[in-house]
């Protein structure tokens, strides 16, 4: 594992024989070392875990992310107490536009080189451009972004009524599925290898809610 590889996400404990009720608990990773051992700062614990206790790294239970049109924040919710703020995680390099999408890692397998992380969320900046910025959720107290990345198969320009939803099952949770501007075309991003290209057609346009409209589509 790289330092500060999984930085903001959190620690769940999930099985401790000798302090049982220290299971369930969580706490957010504000720095770990790296090696095939890291050592994890976190808060301190209600109930303090045994050596015994088994533990998973898991994005954080209790935030949620929101970017909206026309703002360069990154809107943060927090479950718990029921509040928003701007400052847990760092503001973009530009503002979004109608269109703009973002898809997660969250779900594939890293590769051995850690070109590929969990913590990496691909945006399209959207504005019926293909500008794409990466956020990297571990790459600072308050995350990184780096701005305007390279990408292959861009081209394809994103607005009003393009639709995003990751697949976590199928090609290892490599894909995002695209529906581009509310119409018929349809391409996944590849978060791992950082492509973009065609999906499938939607043989009729969709409706309201982004569905066929007639309940179909072509794979082509």
């Amino acid at each position: 594992m790289l330092a500060n590889e999984y930085r903001n996400f959190q620690i769940r404990i999930v099985e401790d024989t000798v302090n049982v009720t220290a299971v369930g608990q969580r706490r957010n990773i504000t720095s770990h070392t790296a090696g095939a051992s890291p050592v994890y700062t976190v808060p301190a614990w209600t109930v303090t875990p045994s050596a015994n206790a088994k533990f998973v790294i898991e994005n954080n239970g209790d935030r949620i992310l929101y970017w909206g049109s026309a703002s360069s924040n990154t809107h943060t919710y927090n479950i718990t107490a029921n509040t928003w703020d701007t400052t847990t995680f760092a503001a973009r390099s530009a503002a979004h536009a109608a269109g703009s999408i973002a898809c997660p890692s969250f779900f594939i397998r890293p590769d051995a080189q850690k070109l590929s992380r969990n913590s990496y969320v691909f945006v399209f900046r959207g504005a019926a451009g293909a500008v794409m910025d990466l956020f990297d959720i571990a790459g600072g107290a308050t995350g990184a972004w780096t701005a305007t990345i390279v990408y292959g198969g861009s081209g394809m320009t994103f607005t009003t009524g393009t639709t995003m939803t990751p697949d976590p099952y199928t090609g290892g949770g490599r894909f995002s599925f695209i529906n581009a501007s509310g119409l018929q075309r349809c391409l996944k991003f590849d978060v791992k290898n950082r492509v973009l290209s065609p999906a499938f057609f939607l043989r009729y346009p969709p409706d309201g809610c982004g569905r066929p409209a007639h309940g179909h589509c072509d794979v082509r």
